[in-house]
């Protein structure tokens, strides 16, 4: 069985590679679709979670707690913001928020005075739920991969 906890906590630490790398090299920011890799670590996350609970390896206590962590780190990553001011003088800029990907976005508006034109009012897109779930489900893969691995050192401590 410890072999198993091994073996669940490796898993999910490759997903959250995975989709670290995904994040790293998908610049700037898509906030209209999910890449396939990433469509495919996600469902990875769940069947894995859902294998773990099934086999008894994860109790219900235990994935409430973490998806309860993983939903907060989540909400919490909306502090870390990338902005992309407007590059001209009468532009539009962009802000990011959210990590690994950017789960919601708002507008920046040249402030300029001397714009001959003037700016249509774009309505702020907000949060997106499918790229917030993304980064839930990678915080939830973070948080069951590090519950198996102190699992596992439990085991292999008692043994010796």
């Amino acid at each position: 069985m410890g072999y198993l906890r091994l073996l669940s906590g490796a898993y999910f630490l490759g997903l959250v590679a995975v989709e670290l790398f995904e994040a790293v090299t998908n610049t700037p920011p898509s906030l209209i679709w999910e890449s396939i890799p990433t469509v495919l670590v996600s469902v990875g996350i769940v069947v894995g979670t859902i294998v773990l609970v099934r086999a008894g390896l994860l109790g219900p206590r235990a994935v409430l707690m973490v998806v309860v962590l993983a939903f907060l780190a989540t909400l919490g990553s909306g502090y870390h913001v990338v902005s992309y001011p407007p590059v001209i003088r009468c532009g539009v800029g962009s802000s990011f928020g959210g990590f690994p990907f950017p789960w919601f976005s708002r507008w920046i508006f040249s402030r300029d005075e001397g714009c001959p034109l003037p700016l249509l009012p774009l309505q702020n897109p907000g949060p997106l739920l499918g790229i917030f779930l993304t980064d839930m489900l990678f915080y939830l893969a973070i948080g069951i991969s590090t519950l198996e691995l102190a699992r596992y050192r439990l085991q292999f401590r008692s043994r010796v």
